[in-house]
């Protein structure tokens, strides 16, 4: 994934919800997993909105992730974003 993509994510979000080359062995329950280009942690949904945007336009590939269970991820890593919800998006509210 491009810099410019890493720079307009960091324009939305705070640097250190931005990771480069993550281990996404660090983030599923089976602790297997090369490295996501970029690792994300949204806090609100208007940052989940923002960042999808910002991959819709910039045409680069993305995966929600949840809590990472029952996930199998390649060694070879995950060539796009990641974007993590589960850690602040993990209430119900009605």
């Amino acid at each position: 994934m491009n810099e410019k993509i890493k720079q307009r994510f960091q324009t939305v979000l705070e640097k250190e919800q931005v990771l480069e080359a993550e281990s996404m062995s660090r983030h599923t329950t089976f602790r297997i997993g090369g490295p996501a280009d970029l690792f994300v942690v949204p806090k609100s949904v208007d940052e989940i909105a923002e960042v999808l945007k910002i991959c819709r336009e910039e045409k680069a590939p993305y995966f929600i992730l949840g809590n990472g269970s029952n996930l199998l991820v390649s060694d070879q890593g995950y060539d796009g974003a990641v974007l993590q919800i589960y850690k602040n998006m993990n209430q119900v509210a009605v």
